[in-house]
């Protein structure tokens, strides 16, 4: 058996002494092992974040890239926009270019003929058919109006025909008809081109 003479307080600071010796030798061996995986994670952070910069780096030329190659593509919308816009209108002839053949062969009538109504509209097209294929008219000019005989009227169709402008002219009708008192030739004309 043991006694134990000693004081309370005494035996109370032995114990404390005791596990606190025991305390500090557990975490100065601890101390080191936390550290060393304390560190290696951290340089494992370090790592990653030296691996994403590189790697963002690496991918922000394909973000240029990629903004450039939409820009671009948009560019090209619309210049295919714009081109269909010139091969319509190319297409098509102008009012002011009709006007000016129907006077000129007017002014081969001798001023003998008068244009009352002009039309100028699109041909139908065949589906599938394009401007430039198969010979299809891309428009139809029709012209009424009044001649003083015959033969004004024809040489307004001849002087129409000179131009070379439309791919058809055609004299739809003359009809005998009065003006003013006057016995004139009524007229429709077709003009393709």
């Amino acid at each position: 058996m043991y006694i134990n003479l000693l004081s309370q307080e005494y035996q109370r600071r032995q114990i404390v002494r005791a596990r606190t010796r025991q305390w500090v030798v557990v975490w100065l061996i601890l101390l080191p092992v936390f550290s060393a995986g304390g560190l290696m994670e951290w340089s494992r952070y370090q790592a990653s974040v030296t691996e994403l910069a590189t790697a963002e780096a690496r991918y922000a030329p394909l973000v240029e890239l990629q903004d450039h190659n939409d820009a671009l593509r948009s560019q090209l919308n619309m210049l295919r926009q714009r081109e269909q816009l010139v091969l319509e209108a190319s297409g098509r002839r102008s009012l002011l270019d009709v006007l000016g053949y129907v006077s000129r062969a007017a002014a081969n009538a001798d001023d003998r003929l008068c244009v009352q109504q002009l039309l100028v509209g699109g041909a139908k097209q065949r589906l599938g058919a394009t401007n430039d294929s198969a010979g299809e008219p891309l428009g139809v000019v029709t012209m009424q109006g009044v001649g003083m005989d015959n033969t004004a009227v024809s040489h307004f169709v001849n002087g129409l025909r000179s131009t070379q402008a439309f791919r058809q002219v055609q004299l739809k009708s003359t009809t005998p008809t009065e003006v003013a008192e006057l016995s004139v030739r009524g007229y429709v004309v077709e003009c393709t081109y």
